[in-house]
């Protein structure tokens, strides 16, 4: 019957969770921001293989070292190109890592719902299902879960936590069972998952403390027990002195300890509050440890949790000692992200909705807890209090639909977001409006001077307008070792390019590819560049390169067709042009930057065959009719021009090439 009730629990949990979170499956990756770089374009997981995957477990990738949940998008990565239509081509489909991420969300509920049953009979020898499960409830249904459940990039929390829980668990079952037969299998099992959480996540390092932490509350520290926790102790120190070696060190905060200890205060404060009242939440809350600190507001908070600890030692035989035991345990599963020890994201923000994942278990303990001791009338105001939640989160959710959505709720809440800068300058340069953009990304450095992106993305601005004096100083300002880097180099390479400087294009392009082989956007342009100075061999390998780091990038099928149409391989070029066409979207049109570059070849014979296989796909595309139109004008065969340049201007009254070419043919 308890394994039924637990099934049928853990059935009620999916149900909440997909209710809330569910429509989150739908939603698309995050434009410019992680979602592209870790995901849709990272050669492991958008063309897995074994190689790749193995490169991962090496060495850190954009300056994290989580190979556990690099392996798990590499796994979803595989299983998006078995179910795309085209493997071959196929970029990663959102749906499958946000289902990801859901699903380890509900296993992470059900963990939680079973070691909050444990703690209730251990503690009080009456199991409350009812009471652990509303406790459970409200870390389900919380809205500061929203940004790791929804955003795919914040995978490595969930997955972190699911480690974390069942290592919690597979340790209790080993000192449960003393030294029955087959307790050590329970021990070396959850030393296997404390080893996946912290690689998972680093910040589940903090899993030595809370297993000492049950040990004690469970049955006290004996020698066996004592020994039992140094190998977690040992792995945690391991996993630090691993990530502290290949993480760089250049693009985390260091500060002094004395601020160090006013910003973790001020960070748990948030948190607390955050808890308690989850209103206003963006992805870039702009607390960076500079603004916390020019605070005065800030100290008095700290004085403030320093007078409510004192209270709870006070009024510690009533109840205060387990609410200070309780915060003592939400700090320590913070404590790796509350600034103590400084990480890159800080140079952003020292907090996070998505670094309290885990600490809210604790309030979910405190909650079934005190429900144990309360009425029926206590469950039903706490029903109502989970309803607000689950609205709550529900509408949430919505903000996270899509990048442009996300990020304009966050600037509109907090101007200083240094994110919400750098995209809505992306989003602009998108459309090739660079003055917005430019003001964009000089307002994120301003926030954020060390953001790498952001001075990628203005020197980008700044190409875009033509002022490749100012994009030079830009894009060489980034140091070496940052993550983007190398993506400064390429763009170095396009000024160079459009200058007219081939050698000294050709050089950049070779050292961006040579120091990142994973950027398909350097392969692409060393193509670019290798096509340019007419070596269209080296070109279409570079190209071919871009294509098995990124599969997707119909840019670099386009660069191909032009490359073998040079050549004179116009069955190659046909063939790549067909993956143009199959990486178009329904719905919109066939870009013909390849025709038209065949045209200006004076390849008549090449470009209406590849017109010809565009028309078959879009019927309905004006530009493709008035090509043909053009295309037949210059063969001399008006009356086949005629009618491609008629069905040109009744499927677009105002398409201008079709207008002036009828005026040519009159």
């Amino acid at each position: 019957m308890t394994k039924l009730r637990t099934i049928a629990i853990a059935l009620i949990l999916g149900t909440a969770v997909m209710l809330v979170f569910g429509r989150g499956g739908s939603f698309p990756f995050l434009a410019h921001w992680d979602d592209e770089s870790n995901i849709a374009k990272n050669a492991a997981v958008a063309n897995p293989s074994w190689e790749r995957l193995g490169e991962l477990w090496q060495r850190p990738n954009l300056g994290l070292y989580v190979p556990v949940t690099y392996t798990a998008w590499v796994g979803a990565g595989y299983l998006s190109r078995q179910i795309a239509a085209d493997s071959l081509t196929a970029a990663p489909k959102p749906m499958v890592f946000h289902w990801l991420n859901i699903s380890l969300h509900w296993l992470n509920c059900v963990i939680l719902y079973i070691l909050l049953r444990k703690l209730s009979t251990e503690s009080k020898g009456v199991p409350s299902e009812v009471a652990a499960l509303m406790g459970t409830l409200l870390f389900a249904l919380h809205p500061l879960h929203v940004e790791p459940v929804i955003w795919v990039s914040a995978t490595k929390d969930v997955l972190g936590a699911s480690f974390y829980g069942l290592t919690l668990l597979g340790f209790w079952q080993w000192l449960q069972a003393n030294d029955r037969p087959g307790a050590w299998r329970w021990y070396w099992a959850t030393l296997v998952t404390a080893a996946l959480a912290m690689l998972a996540k680093p910040a589940s390092v903090t899993l030595p403390v809370a297993l000492t932490g049950v040990t004690v509350a469970m049955a006290g520290l004996s020698r066996r027990r004592s020994i039992g926790l140094l190998p977690f102790w040992l792995l945690a120190l391991a996993v630090v002195v691993l990530t502290k070696y290949l993480q760089p060190a250049e693009i985390a905060v260091s500060l002094p300890i004395w601020h160090r200890i006013v910003v973790a205060s001020d960070a748990l404060v948030f948190y607390l509050a955050k808890v308690l009242l989850p209103s206003r939440l963006v992805v870039d809350y702009a607390r960076t440890p500079e603004s916390v600190l020019s605070q005065p507001f800030t100290y008095v908070e700290m004085a403030g949790l320093a007078v409510f600890m004192w209270s709870c030692w006070r009024w510690r035989r009533r109840g205060g000692a387990y609410i200070a035991g309780a915060l003592v345990a939400f700090a320590v599963l913070l404590s790796p992200n509350l600034g103590l020890v400084g990480f890159t994201f800080q140079r952003i923000s020292t907090v996070a909705d998505r670094y309290a994942y885990l600490a809210l278990a604790v309030p979910a303990w405190l909650l079934s807890s005190w429900l144990e001791r309360k009425s029926a009338r206590s469950y039903c105001l706490v029903a109502v209090l989970l309803a607000c939640l689950a609205v709550k989160s529900y509408m949430q959710v919505a903000i996270w639909r899509d990048g442009a959505t996300l990020f304009g709720h966050s600037l509109a809440l907090q101007p200083n977001s240094a994110i919400g800068h750098f995209v809505a300058g992306s989003f602009a340069l998108d459309n090739h409006q660079t003055a917005p953009a430019i003001s964009h990304f000089k307002e994120a450095l301003r926030l954020s001077p060390n953001l790498e992106r952001a001075q990628n993305g203005l020197g980008m601005a700044y190409i875009e307008s033509g002022d490749y004096d100012l994009a030079v100083a830009q894009l060489q300002a980034l140091q070496p070792r940052t993550p983007w880097y190398f993506l400064a180099k390429t763009n170095l390479c396009v000024i160079h390019l459009r200058r007219g400087l081939m050698p000294l294009a050709l050089q950049e392009c070779q050292d961006a590819a040579r120091g990142d082989p994973s950027c398909s956007e350097c392969l692409l342009n060393l193509g670019a560049a290798y096509g340019q100075m007419g070596q269209y061999g080296d070109a279409i390998t570079s190209f071919r390169s871009a294509l098995s780091q990124e599969p997707s990038r119909r840019d670099a099928y386009i660069n191909l067709v032009i490359a073998f149409a040079a050549t004179g391989a116009a069955t190659e070029a046909i063939r790549e042009h067909r993956h143009v066409i199959t990486l178009t979207p329904a719905g919109q049109d066939i870009p013909l930057a390849a025709i038209d570059a065949v045209m200006a070849l004076n390849l008549d014979s090449l470009a209406e065959r590849l017109l010809l296989e565009s028309l078959a796909a879009r019927d309905a595309q004006s530009s493709i009719y008035s090509r043909l139109g053009v295309l037949m004008t210059k063969q001399g065969k008006k009356d086949e021009a005629g009618e491609h340049l008629r069905t040109a201007l009744r499927l677009n009254p105002t398409n201008q090439e079709a207008i002036q070419a009828m005026g040519h043919l009159d």
